[in-house]
């Protein structure tokens, strides 16, 4: 029996809350973090109870569930389709300030992803902020209507990115409580916070590109007290700067054929 959901987002923590809830001996995560089967079903051959069965009746009566962050992206058809199998799950959702999110990701992109092995040219970046892939990533508002129109509102917890850096313990306590188990917080909580997870280059945003995200997100951040019940404007006033104040090398040429592939998803 699956209980929670983690739908995201991408590079706002789920690995780490991972991490944490599955020190928790009252919950198990029966076929791992990400399964990917709702992002991917029909298309992918498999039917509803092959997803059930990744989560068998618990002999402890532990929790059970997944983190998989490509579910904030559902539109509210699919979201429906999960409400009439399963209308009593509980779904958690991390939200990071959209700007910085969007950045990480570009920075992992450039490590492992569609931007990987290819010099860093300023143009094809701001390509890759632009796409619909991390548009649709960082756009809360439509996330969290899509997810609100569909189950109630006590079954979806909003996590802030800012508290797992600034109170963690507090973070988990209220998550855990929110799935009903007791909070199981390990004592190195804190330290773990300082080794990244998936980190990708630390460069500091370029100015333009910085711009650029202020732009893209501004009506997302705008929105988020009516949400979410906080005021986030602060993170409009993120100077872009990440942790070893690096900045990326020297934008060079890319051929044409790298730009249109780039372009293209190729």
């Amino acid at each position: 029996m699956i209980d929670f959901l983690g739908i995201g987002a991408q590079k706002a923590g789920t690995t780490w809350l991972f991490e944490r809830l599955n020190e928790n001996p009252q919950i198990h995560f029966p076929a791992g973090k990400e399964v990917h089967f709702w992002d991917t079903y029909p298309q992918n051959g498999k039917n509803l109870n092959w997803w059930l069965e990744l989560f068998p009746a618990d002999s402890f009566k532990r929790k059970q569930g997944e983190i998989t962050p490509a579910y904030a992206l559902f539109d509210q058809p699919k979201i429906k389709k999960l409400k009439d199998l399963l209308p009593d799950l509980l779904f958690f959702y991390s939200i990071r300030n959209p700007i910085a999110r969007a950045w990480s990701q570009a920075m992992m992109a450039l490590r492992i992803g569609r931007l990987a092995g290819i010099p860093y040219n300023e143009a094809v970046v701001a390509d890759f902020l632009k796409s619909p892939g991390v548009w649709g990533r960082g756009d809360y508002v439509s996330t969290i209507t899509n997810w609100a129109k569909v189950f109630p509102p006590e079954q979806l917890h909003i996590i802030v990115f800012d508290d797992i850096i600034s109170q963690p313990a507090a973070v988990l306590t209220a998550l855990c409580q929110f799935l009903g188990v007791d909070p199981a917080i390990p004592a190195a909580t804190e330290t773990v916070l300082t080794t990244p997870v998936f980190a990708g280059p630390q460069w500091d945003v370029p100015i333009p590109l910085l711009d650029l995200l202020r732009m893209q997100y501004r009506p997302v951040i705008e929105r988020m007290p009516e949400l979410i019940g906080r005021d986030v404007s602060h993170w409009l006033e993120w100077d872009g700067r990440r942790s070893s104040a690096t900045s990326p090398p020297p934008t060079p040429p890319l051929p044409t054929i790298a730009i249109a592939a780039l372009r293209s998803g190729g």
